[in-house]
């Protein structure tokens, strides 16, 4: 025998998803993509407006707060609460680079897919949220709580608009980030430790190499080190859906001229963490690795610094915000896939330092983010918006706001 109230809740949350203007979400990423909103250097001001603008022309309460020169976090509300349902995602992009086959900031739609720098990360997702707090505007007084979308900057160097956010004091019960998933429900992703290593050698003449001690030559051990550990990490236990923590070697810099023995190199190390890796004893792991080539050469001189810290991210397959969203996609269509993500987001700030039970979610693939000719599918910008819509009313219409999550948002500002 079926649950009445259960069977109206998704009659609605299936009627706002399709109440959800598709003209508008095309409009907004068009709009978005043909501004050049490029981090670094930062220039997300006038992406930020014009999201600020389309919030008011449909309704929304706007906030534009700005977090360092000239560069804004923009706040979009509908409804109140609690309980409060927060939608992030970021408005800058990385710079377009070279090798594309089309204006990068000329968007235009091939196929059915739109082309742009930006198209997939993340302004898919941004407009395809901005369209569905239209949609949920127009019924804000048929469901109980809030409504929240944070377009944040600085996402792509630093984390720097949801760090501002998360220091304001804001809470919510369930958060959705913005990100190309291909429509796949992404509730775990890698962190990331970036180290720097810097070995220290003697400067002499070139025709004297044995009057100095060549520091290249010396990260040269490091390096062996280091492929040996990463033969280690891939013997490690796998997470189930993110597999192995991997190592990259990114940069390696020394030397000033071919006729001097170099006596300083600086190499760069990606180290991606997986959850529940401590990131003090990964520190560990490096400071020996630069022990283990001090101990067989005793010329070697070097150090570890750690230059970039982002923690992995996880939610429960069986948090309310997981199954809200698995059964949002059922009603558009989609087949809710549970994955992990290899990169980093937003997302880990969410649930780590907020304690938001946190998915990442939007239309786009990684693999065409930060490439040239990147793309998005509209069809599925148009889907995630509907997506976004009916999450928002599943999650605020049912009971699910009780609770620890309710607790936290009624003592901590908004």
């Amino acid at each position: 025998m079926g649950d009445p109230e259960r069977d109206r809740v998704m009659s609605v949350a299936m009627d706002v998803g399709h109440s959800v203007d598709p003209r508008l979400a095309v409009e907004v990423l068009t709009d978005l993509v043909a501004i050049p909103s490029e981090d670094p250097p930062g220039l997300e001001h006038e992406a930020a407006l014009h999201v600020a603008a389309v919030g008011r022309s449909v309704g929304l309460a706007v906030d534009v707060v700005e977090v360092s020169g000239g560069r804004p976090n923009v706040f979009l509300r509908t409804g109140s609460g609690p309980p409060r349902v927060l939608l992030n995602t970021h408005t800058d992009v990385v710079p377009a680079g070279e090798g594309w086959t089309r204006e990068p900031y000329h968007p235009a739609v091939t196929e059915g897919r739109l082309y742009g720098r930006g198209a997939a990360d993340a302004k898919g997702s941004l407009a395809a949220m901005v369209a569905a707090m239209a949609a949920l505007a127009r019924v804000s007084g048929s469901v109980k709580g809030e409504v929240f979308l944070a377009a944040v900057m600085g996402e792509e160097e630093g984390q720097l608009g949801t760090r501002a956010l998360a220091a304001s004091g804001l809470a919510a019960h369930w958060a959705v980030v913005g990100e190309p998933t291909d429509l796949r429900l992404v509730t775990a992703h890698k962190g990331t430790m970036v180290f720097s290593i810097e070995t220290h050698g003697k400067a002499s003449h070139g025709s004297v190499p044995h009057l100095g001690v060549n520091a290249i030559q010396l990260m040269s051990s490091f390096v062996n080190r280091l492929t040996s550990y990463q033969n280690d990490l891939a013997g490690r236990k796998a997470h189930p859906l993110l597999g192995m923590p991997t190592v990259n070697l990114g940069t390696v810099a020394g030397g000033r001229c071919s006729y001097m023995v170099p006596d300083r190199c600086v190499a760069t190390v990606d180290r991606r963490i997986l959850p529940g890796e401590d990131p003090h004893v990964v520190e560990e792991e490096f400071r020996q690795l630069v022990e283990t080539c001090r101990r067989a050469d005793s010329r070697f001189e070097g150090r570890v610094l750690v230059t970039e810290l982002c923690p992995a991210m996880e939610t429960s397959r069986s948090s309310d915000v997981v199954e809200a969203l698995a059964s949002a996609c059922r009603l558009h269509q989609i087949d809710p896939v549970l994955v992990g993500w290899p990169a980093t987001c937003d997302a880990n700030i969410l649930v780590n330092d907020l304690r938001i039970p946190t998915v990442v979610f939007g239309p786009g693939k990684l693999e065409t983010a930060h490439q040239p000719d990147e793309h998005v599918r509209l069809d599925h910008v148009v889907q995630a918006a509907r997506i976004y819509a009916s999450l928002a009313v599943l999650l605020l219409s049912s009971d699910q706001g009780s609770g620890g999550g309710r607790r936290h948002a009624e003592t901590t500002s908004g």
